[in-house]
């Protein structure tokens, strides 16, 4: 009788031992405190409001995604989606020779009139006088100009990777770093 109440009461401790033992974490995904099922390790946005940080003249770079090319005077305009535009000197049409790059971030349309550039940059217009680009860079920008653009679009040019969904109330989207994101997006 007493072996069968000892085993009567063992089982209880036993099935509560697996469940303590099962809530155990042996593995670095383990939190302690207030955990946050949402949180994930991807790419956060960084922010600027700062239209020198949005709009640069830069050194060439390669062509990645090209999109649009644009004739003006001696020059060739070649359009890289959401990046900005390659000036080239096309004043040799068979050899054009790269200038400037100029880095208009959200950037996909462009146009010209009176030596002044008109580009998009997200749901800005943007212009900028093209006899300052020797020069210091004279820009200007409209804000909320373009009503159809969605700021929650803009996503880094990775895919298969979680990361912040961007807060257009906090600025521009100008980079991307490595850090552990809430609520998080997915490209794919």
């Amino acid at each position: 009788m007493k072996s069968i109440v000892r085993n009567f009461l063992l089982i209880p401790v036993l099935v509560i031992g697996i469940l303590t033992l099962e809530n155990c974490c042996y593995d670095d995904d383990c939190c302690y405190g207030d955990c946050d099922p949402q949180r994930e390790w991807g790419l956060k946005a960084v922010y600027s409001n700062d239209l020198d940080d949005i709009i640069a003249l830069e050194q060439p770079r390669s062509l990645v995604n090209p999109s649009k090319i644009y004739l003006y005077r001696q020059y060739l305009l070649v359009n890289e989606a959401q990046k900005g535009i390659h000036i080239f000197d096309n004043s040799d049409p068979r050899n054009p020779l790269p200038l400037h790059f100029l880095k208009i971030l959200g950037g996909n349309d462009v146009a010209i009139k009176d030596d002044v550039l008109y580009a998009d940059q997200f749901d800005n217009l943007v212009s900028i006088s093209l006899a300052s680009v020797a020069d210091k860079l004279e820009k200007e920008r409209l804000e909320d100009v373009f009503r159809n653009f969605n700021a929650y679009d803009v996503r880094p040019e990775e895919s298969e990777v979680y990361y912040e969904c961007p807060d257009p109330a906090l600025g521009t989207v100008i980079d991307w770093v490595a850090d552990s994101v809430d609520y998080p997006c997915y490209t794919y």
